[in-house]
């Protein structure tokens, strides 16, 4: 027996009556139809018309057709995964508890019992309140605040506990509470905009955000296998492309791997010294050079390098990829020498933020159009990561748009920046072959420049294996 979703303040529309809720909706359909003629014009005046035209209107069919078809759960798996991540759940909060002066009266639920426990009765600093975090807040961000000014005399294992938790509940409360229909499916409502940046989005559930852990729940059907293509390092190649950093087009070029570069050039190892260094110092510095790119070269600063960490306690350890440990002089120093290396790259940026705050808009290649209208600098970052998220999404939603009206496609996910199919076992290696031609056709608005995918098949999206590039 699955359970339904878990009612919140967001339906809140469920109280209403059907006959108002009627009502409402004739009036906004009737808004909608009365104001397409004046929204038309506006859209051609601000030149939107016809990428609206182009490629979003095609992609809508593609979109629909992507939900209709649902995503395959394997129940007993859902089951499996709710017993286990439950108990290891009430596991932690009895480690929790144990420390408390009251364990059988905490809420570990509450933000405000939370709040007296950690800050007044185990004594963590209080983090300071922010437009994102009010005074107080027990929320993963003032977690890591707490973690990074973590003292000698402050009890580093009940914090772990407490990110442990914090994973564990939403896992469970908001990823593992599925409303599975009849037909072993469940279909996510897909927000055509609900990304400024173009990518697809995911609601009720939000599968975008699961972690790799429950992927296991999407299978294929019997008879079928999941095929996926993810592009291999597409906003990196993106920003060398859009900057004319030919240091990074050059590695591309050749085949090699722009992180490793990257990495070497941040911590500056020479490419025979790199050879030498063991497999995991490689391994560590490799992630750091991946979340510096798209973390400092796309608008973020060096203090904010580590505030993706999710859980750091000893029991995710194996879940999170290893990264070099850095102080913030450490990190800014790096900084300073890929921006060195990569001088192209700081001219692009400088010349974006000045034309954006003389124009307040930027165009990509493919024709996206996004306003900036927050007073400078507020809008310097999401303005950096724009062009390359966005011109990312249009690659990838054109590809999505060639394989459903030319192939009919079964495409049952797109997920960042990878497609993936559900189809019959036999026919692998053919739909295998649409995929990477059609998400490797040359992109004419990036100068004919191909963006390569890495190829996958499974059972489950949790359990894929690499098909090579000959197959």
């Amino acid at each position: 027996m699955t359970r339904g979703p878990t009612l919140n303040t967001s339906h809140k529309w469920l109280n209403i009556p059907d006959t108002e809720l009627s009502r409402y909706n004739c009036y906004d359909t009737l808004a909608t139809a009365l104001g397409w003629q004046m929204l038309t014009q506006a859209m051609e005046t601000n030149g939107q018309w016809q990428y609206y035209k182009e490629r979003v209107r095609p992609f809508v069919p593609a979109v629909l057709e992507m939900q209709t078809r649902g995503l395959r759960i394997d129940t007993a798996e859902l089951q499996r995964l709710r017993t286990d991540l439950g108990q290891e759940l009430a596991d932690t909060e009895a480690k929790v508890r144990s420390v408390a002066s009251c364990p059988y009266t905490l809420n570990l639920n509450s933000p405000p019992q939370r709040a007296q426990f950690l800050y007044d009765e185990v004594g963590f600093k209080v983090p300071p309140a922010t437009r994102k975090r009010p005074a107080r807040s027990t929320n993963q961000d003032a977690l890591l605040w707490i973690l990074k000014g973590l003292r000698k005399s402050d009890p580093r294992e009940l914090l772990e506990q407490m990110f442990h938790r914090s994973r564990l509940n939403t896992i469970l409360t908001r990823y593992l509470t599925l409303d599975v229909d009849p037909d072993g499916r469940i279909r996510p409502r897909i927000k055509l905009t609900g990304a400024e940046t173009g990518r697809l989005a995911y609601a009720d559930p939000a599968v975008q955000q699961w972690p790799r852990e429950i992927r296991t729940l999407v299978v294929a059907a019997p008879g079928h296998t999941l095929v996926a293509a993810d592009y291999s390092q597409i906003e990196a190649r993106i920003l060398a492309k859009l900057s004319g950093d030919r240091v990074s087009l050059e590695v591309f070029h050749a085949g090699g791997d722009v992180h490793a570069a990257n990495a070497q050039d941040l911590f500056a190892v020479s490419p025979g010294a790199w050879a030498d260094l063991p497999a995991g110092l490689r391994e560590e510095y490799r992630n750091f050079a991946k979340t510096f790119l798209y973390g400092i070269s796309y608008g973020g600063s060096p203090e904010t390098m580590h505030t993706k960490t999710f859980c750091p306690c000893p029991q995710c350890a194996g879940k999170v990829p290893p990264t070099a440990k850095m102080t913030t002089a450490q990190v800014t120093a790096a900084a300073n020498r890929w921006f060195a290396h990569h001088q192209p790259v700081v001219q692009w940026r400088d010349a974006l933020v000045a034309d954006v705050r003389r124009t307040h808009t930027y165009t990509t290649p493919c024709g996206r159009k996004r306003y900036f209208c927050e007073p400078y600098p507020a809008f310097v970052r999401p303005l950096m990561n724009f062009p390359m998220q966005a011109t990312a999404a249009d690659i990838i939603n054109e590809a999505t748009v060639r394989l459903h009206h030319i192939h009919a496609a079964p495409i049952v996910l797109q997920h960042h920046d990878m497609l993936t199919l559900e189809v019959p076992t036999a026919d692998v290696p053919r739909w295998a072959q649409v995929l990477r031609t059609e998400m490797e056709r040359p992109v004419p608005e990036l100068g004919g420049m191909v963006f390569p995918v890495d190829m996958k098949r499974g059972d489950s999206w949790g359990r894929m294996e690499k098909i090579p590039a000959t197959t």
